[in-house]
Formats: structure tokens, C-alpha cells, sequence
């Protein structure tokens, strides 16, 4: 196939896929997933993962992009002549329309490939779909869950923070490799753009400390008085809000306007990153 299956079966709605033997279904998503193979080969010297890796990422460049740059999410191949059968969408608006976090996934997935394999095909994949993503942000520069449900739909759509910082690490990425051949990149601005308006638009409240006075019995000193503290995390337990994890309208279920983990991972990701890199998050290099 020249791919990693990513799921078995697959139910919504509207389709569903149970059999292995016919169909072999491939989502943009795992394209993230190459890191952990390109990471063992690298400390085990295996070969094959190595190549299983490149030739997935070959692969999906083949079935997933389309000519303007986005990407469908879901790709359903046929097993015996490895042939695509069905290009649809799992969690975005439409079977034709650009879901903005598998987007994201492709931006930073073919990134990281690059940075692996040092084959500037990658590198210009992963260009290709940040250039699409950035030429579908809206004036405001929040990220909505599908570009074409935006445009569609209005401005009543939800947003998803997870899709604009995945692809923000994603243009640092880029950049790090523009810079590294010694071309010219946008890319650092363009990170630092999104994550500032992530920052405006999507934090939680801060934690507090919750301070409360209360009688121990002690075996030692009987009754006393202590000082004990916990955390107060406010409304919600995640560092970003305004994600969205599926709102297909074929769905078993819908969920939007929420925290997420990937996106708070790739939050600090991010911002480990330009530390790294000595920018701090208004883009100016620290001392």
C-alpha cells in the first residue's frame, strides 16, 4: 500500500467502512505519527521503519493534496490495486472542503519529515499547505474549524485553537528549514501572528490559589489550626479554549468551543521552541 492504515473500521452518519479486506483508510492526521518512527530508526538503526516512514509521507503527499495545496482528511484505498475509492471527511464541513486541523496536520507533519530526511520535497509539501492556510485566515486571524464552513456558513462558526497553534508549530518548523538553506521565510511572523491572537482570544482564566483555614487532630498536639491551599482552576481545565474536536454534521457526536490537549501540547511546544530559539512571543530576540 505504501501507507500505514490508520483505522479498521469507521462509522458516521452517513458512511461506514467494517472490512479490512476492502477497505484500507489513511487520515492526514498520521502524518504526525512518523516522528516516533523516524525517532526509533534513528536509535536503532532500523532501516525499514525509516523507509515505512518516507513512503507513507510520499504516499499521502499523492492522496491527500490537493492541486491548490489543502487536503482532504480521510482517503479510503482499495487494497488490492492501492487505488483511492473515496476521498472524504471525518470531522470537517465537507467531503470537498478544507477541515483547518488536518490542515494543520499536514503543514506540521510533512515539516517534521523534512527536518528527518532532509528531502526538500517535504519541505516544499509542508510550504504548499501553510501558504493554502494562510491565504484562507479571515481579517480577524482566529482560526475557524473549517475554512469553507467560514466562508459557507459565517462568522457563527466555531473556531478551533488546536488547528491555528499546530500549524503555528508547524511555520516555525518551515521557517528553521528555510533558514537553515539559507533562503528568505515569512513563516516566523506568520507563527507569531497566530499564537498572539491564540493568546488574545483563547486563554483560560488564570488559576488561583483557594486559602482555608482547618482543624487537624494530631496525635501529637491534639486539635491545631492549619493554613492548607489547593488550586482553583476556574471554568475549564485546559490552557486554550475555543477548540473544536468534531463538528461534522454527521457525527455520532459534536463537540465545539472547548479545551484540548493537543492543543495545549503544541501551546508549549511552541513556546519552548522560541525560547529555543531566543524569540520571545512579541518576536523580539532575547538577550
Amino acid at each position: 500500500m505504501g501507507c500505514i492504515r490508520s483505522w479498521d473500521t469507521c462509522v458516521t452518519k452517513e458512511y461506514s467502512f467494517h472490512y479490512l479486506d476492502s477497505d484500507f483508510m489513511v487520515i492526514i492526521d498520521n502524518m504526525m505519527n512518523l516522528d516516533l518512527l523516524f525517532y526509533a530508526a534513528s536509535k536503532t538503526g532500523n532501516n525499514e521503519m525509516f523507509s515505512a516512514a518516507v513512503q507513507h509521507a510520499r504516499t499521502t503527499c499523492r492522496t491527500h493534496l490537493r492541486s491548490d495545496g489543502s487536503t482532504t482528511h480521510l482517503v479510503v484505498l482499495d487494497p488490492e490495486s492501492g487505488e483511492i475509492k473515496h476521498r472524504l471527511t471525518n470531522q470537517g464541513y465537507s467531503h470537498s472542503s478544507c477541515w483547518s486541523r488536518g490542515q494543520a496536520w499536514a503543514i506540521a507533519g510533512f515539516a517534521e519529515t523534512y527536518h528527518w530526511t532532509k528531502d526538500e520535497e517535504f519541505l516544499r509539501t509542508s510550504q504548499r499547505a501553510a501558504d493554502y492556510f494562510l491565504k484562507r485566515l479571515p481579517e480577524n486571524g482566529i482560526v475557524p474549524w473549517d475554512f469553507d464552513a467560514l466562508e459557507l456558513e459565517g462568522l457563527s462558526q466555531p473556531s478551533d485553537s488546536s488547528a491555528a497553534i499546530i500549524a503555528a508549530y508547524g511555520m516555525l518548523l518551515i521557517h528553521q528549514g528555510l533558514v537553515d538553506l539559507g533562503q528568505p521565510s515569512d513563516y516566523l511572523a506568520a507563527t507569531l501572528k497566530i499564537t498572539q491572537t491564540i493568546c488574545a482570544h483563547h486563554m483560560s482564566s488564570a488559576a488561583s490559589w483557594d486559602t482555608s483555614e482547618v482543624d487537624i487532630d494530631t496525635v501529637e498536639w491534639g486539635h491545631v489550626k492549619k493554613t492548607m491551599q489547593k488550586v482553583n482552576m476556574g471554568a475549564g481545565d485546559t490552557i486554550l479554549t475555543g477548540a473544536t474536536i468534531n463538528n461534522f454534521k454527521h457525527a455520532p457526536r459534536r463537540w465545539a468551543n472547548h479545551g484540548l490537549v493537543y492543543a495545549d501540547y503544541y501551546f508549549i511546544l511552541v513556546g519552548n521552541k522560541l525560547l529555543e530559539m531566543g524569540i520571545d512571543p512579541y518576536g523580539l530576540l532575547v538577550k
